[in-house]
């Protein structure tokens, strides 16, 4: 299942994070039901369960969800303004 899902997350061209919902039939097949490129991310929702499947922590998702959009997008953090002088004015960082 782990790989079908990742092949289908690339050709389906979801982005980030996605959620592959499975469900076995009555001989016991399992079966994809449905992908939902946007699950929600409530703390108690079906991916958080999921997650938790895992050993991952509900800020932990949240964390590598943001990574990878981050990753994907190129986002740069700016660097941070160093405390002010005695003049008052910020330094910026080089």
């Amino acid at each position: 299942m782990i790989d079908s899902s990742s092949r289908l997350f690339e050709r389906l061209g979801c982005r980030d994070y996605a959620r592959f919902d499975f469900r076995a039939d009555a001989k016991g097949e399992i079966k994809l039901l449905e992908v939902n490129p946007n699950p929600g991310w409530c703390w108690d929702g079906k991916m958080n369960i999921m997650a938790g499947f895992q050993g991952m922590r509900y800020s932990e998702l949240l964390g590598q969800i943001l990574q990878a959009a981050v990753e994907r997008v190129g986002v740069v953090a700016k660097p941070a303004a160093q405390p002010a002088t005695g003049n008052g004015h910020a330094v910026a960082a080089e």
